[in-house]
């Protein structure tokens, strides 16, 4: 009996050993992916030459392919992405050039792997402290 109860934890023992491995790669695994889409997000906007552009009551999606474009990157905007836009930029940045020509029409961008997103910019929150009077705290829940 006592023999039968050693074998069983010898086995048990084995089991875990063998389950946290494959955890422990799969962790491991994660992490790799996760620092080559760091690696390739900040390759999207490490774009060393300054751009230099100008459009006069020009589409943004126009203007946003024509970047694209001019700095080889891969650019992906949603349908709701629409308005016209003026602008003339000098010798800047990619970073520069996305925040100046989305900023004004309430966009915002992120890079996500070998792309930039075009999405709308959420509003800013606010937070408001108000002062109750005649109020039981077990009420207000």
């Amino acid at each position: 009996m006592r023999f039968s109860k050693i074998v069983y934890l010898i086995c048990c023992l084995a089991v875990l050993m063998i389950f946290s491995s494959a955890r422990i790669a799969s962790g491991e695994e994660s992490a790799v992916q996760s620092s080559r889409e760091e690696e390739s997000n900040a390759k999207v906007l490490d774009n060393p030459v300054p751009i230099t552009v100008e459009f006069r009551d020009t589409d943004i999606k126009d203007v946003l392919r024509s970047i694209a474009e001019i700095c080889q990157v891969n650019i992906v905007s949603a349908d709701n992405v629409k308005g016209k836009i003026t602008i003339s930029l000098k010798e800047v940045k990619l970073k520069d050039a996305l925040e100046a020509i989305l900023s004004v029409n309430k966009y915002a961008w992120r890079p996500q792997g070998e792309k930039i997103i075009i999405v709308e910019a959420l509003p800013a929150l606010t937070t408001k402290f108000i002062q109750l009077k005649y109020a039981e705290a077990a009420k207000m829940k």
